[in-house]
């Protein structure tokens, strides 16, 4: 996500922690304004890390329009993440680099977008996140999601995963816990 210093948001942005995620607003969500300065943050951070952090995951659901402001878009993502990609290899040749997951790995038109864009040249891992509550039980959304990510083999890690027991859930409380501990 972006840094204050480096938002494309509007100026004067700012995050509204009164307010629901999807309506707090905030310069985070927002592209990085120079993509050089965001590979020199990442640069740094990466440096600073080095041999304590092995895998970094780049963004957070950029396919949403909650941490993707504007239109979510596969090929702007690409940009931020093939810089992301050099500036992290450069500091630490070891790193592994991930894919931000997208919002529903049952709807694999992201990733689709994300491959033909080439983005599996500045990735070493895809990331998905799997709730329970998607509309694509989890093991066919994790296939689905291998199947759009193309050809060429990459690990995949499940970097969030869950299952919500609120109004709109499929699961109760004791059914989640269940799930969690199959899962």
């Amino acid at each position: 996500l972006s840094a204050t210093w480096n938002s494309s948001a509007p100026p004067g942005t700012r995050v509204d922690i009164s307010q629901p995620l999807e309506k707090a607003g905030g310069w985070f969500a927002y592209p990085p304004r120079q993509l050089q300065d965001y590979a020199d943050m990442v640069s740094n951070v990466v440096s600073h890390t080095k041999g304590k952090v092995a895998c970094w995951e780049v963004w957070n659901e950029p396919d949403l329009p909650l941490y993707w402001k504007g239109k979510p878009n596969a090929a702007e993502y690409k940009a931020v993440l093939s810089i992301a990609y050099a500036a992290a290899k450069r500091a630490a040749p070891a790193a592994q680099i991930i894919a931000a997951a997208p919002f529903n790995p049952g709807d694999p038109s992201f990733i689709k977008a994300l491959v033909k864009a080439g983005g599996n040249s500045v990735l070493d891992v895809f990331s998905s996140h799997v709730y329970g509550q998607m509309p694509t039980r989890p093991e066919e959304a994790i296939r689905k999601f291998r199947a759009a990510a193309g050809s060429e083999p990459k690990p995949l890690f499940v970097t969030e995963l869950g299952w919500v027991t609120d109004d709109y859930s499929v699961a109760s409380q004791r059914k989640a816990a269940i799930y969690a501990v199959q899962a």
